[in-house]
């Protein structure tokens, strides 16, 4: 390898390993090695030597210093990760982000007013074969109930997507708060279940196995770390440690700082519901003959029940407040403090005129009540749902009423 040739296959290692080491984007490096190729064939053989080399090699980030990994600055709060009967909202300014179930929409929500955003689909160059929608290259769609947050000015979310050839795969994926333009993150190599968490400019997902598998990924989608068996249909991130809780099989648990996972204390026949600020809400069912409800709100490492509730489910809590919903017949959205003083009592039938469904003779998701439970507390505002849409109902007036008609 005669002398030239060695410095440009040394050089373009150590751009790579550069490149690797900062996340700096492929295009960018490519143009730079095309540089140093040029500037190499332009020395003559006694010129070169590694002092220039490396002299041009300290342009590096200045080159390609914009290409710099993504960061998030803001912070998604134990709140927000907390809601497992959600409908998906993200609180933003004066108003919150909502999705619509009944149309897979996404809007944005203020006083009185609510605008369309989208429908969670994305397209390239759409256009009409016969009577079908087609697309030129793929079209992405984000899926009805698919949690989303909004972060330093813009909506994180997982896509998937399809190209012309019929392969699908799912991303990693970031929208503008408008809804015009999303941005491929990364790729997934395997299929995402709904759950997903951002922390610490860290990116937290399930892959979707008999197992559950946790892999975490940097925002620009070098995988960290996996962490297998963990048998989580969700998780939660408080304080550097990742709870784990399975509803169905009444699994609970966390993640230590040695990727162990530690069993937490449950109950037999205790499912656990919500997480936050270091108290669960759980259910637990009467001889298992699902006849008599218990909802229990205590400690995260204690068994011993601070209140439980019969036939009523908490569905919401914070350091001020626990919220139950009914699960049966007409809605009734009860706030009690954390005495369980009963402190306010709201109906949303009593408000909202509901128009009765053919099938069910109510609007519902499950059919046996008018309403949804409390998805979420936003602003001195109860956010639920029924079949007809997203409602809020004001805390201090006891008023409810549909957001998006």
């Amino acid at each position: 390898m005669n002398l030239k040739k060695k410095h440009l296959f040394i050089v373009k290692n150590i751009v790579y390993i550069i490149s690797k080491e900062n996340h700096y984007e492929v295009d960018s490096v490519q143009i730079l090695i095309l540089l140093l190729n040029d500037h190499l064939h332009n020395f003559k053989k006694e010129d070169v030597n590694m002092k220039k080399v490396l002299t041009v090699l300290m342009l590096v980030p200045l080159l390609v210093g914009c290409s710099k990994e993504l960061e998030i600055h803001d912070s998604i709060s134990e709140e927000e990760q907390a809601v497992y009967h959600q409908l998906p909202i993200a609180k933003y300014k004066d108003g919150y982000y909502i999705q619509d179930l009944n149309n897979n929409a996404l809007y944005y929500i203020e006083e009185n007013k609510n605008t369309l955003i989208n429908y969670f689909y994305f397209h390239d160059d759409q256009f009409l074969e016969g009577n079908q929608r087609a697309y030129k290259r793929y079209e992405s769609f984000i899926e009805a109930g698919m949690g989303f947050y909004v972060l330093d000015d813009a909506i994180y979310t997982l896509a998937t997507y399809m190209n012309v050839e019929g392969e699908t795969w799912d991303s990693f994926v970031q929208m503008s708060l408008d809804g015009k333009e999303l941005k491929e993150l990364f790729k997934l190599d395997f299929q995402p279940y709904c759950n997903f968490t951002i922390h610490n400019n860290k990116v937290y997902m399930i892959e979707n196995t008999s197992h559950m598998t946790i892999h975490i990924f940097s925002l620009s989608g070098k995988e960290l770390k996996s962490i297998k068996d963990t048998y989580a249909d969700s998780f939660f991130i408080s304080e550097n440690k990742i709870y784990l809780r399975n509803a169905e099989f009444g699994h609970f648990s966390y993640i230590d700082e040695n990727d162990e996972i530690i069993n937490l204390p449950v109950k037999d026949n205790e499912y656990i519901e919500m997480i936050n600020n270091d108290h669960v809400s759980s259910i637990s069912y009467e001889d298992n003959t699902f006849n008599t409800l218990f909802s229990h709100y205590r400690s995260l490492t204690d068994t011993q029940d601070i209140h439980i509730f019969t036939n009523e489910l908490v569905t919401y809590f914070d350091d001020q407040y626990i919220y139950t919903s009914q699960l049966s017949g007409m809605q009734k959205y009860r706030i009690y403090d954390l005495d369980a003083n009963l402190v306010k009592e709201i109906i949303p039938s009593q408000s909202i005129q509901i128009e009765e469904n053919e099938e069910n003779n109510v609007r519902s998701i499950n059919g046996e009540t008018d309403f949804s439970v409390i998805c979420r507390v936003i602003d001195n505002k109860i956010i639920a749902y029924n079949y007809t849409g997203p409602i809020e109902c004001n805390i201090d007036t006891g008023q409810c009423k549909y957001t998006v008609q």
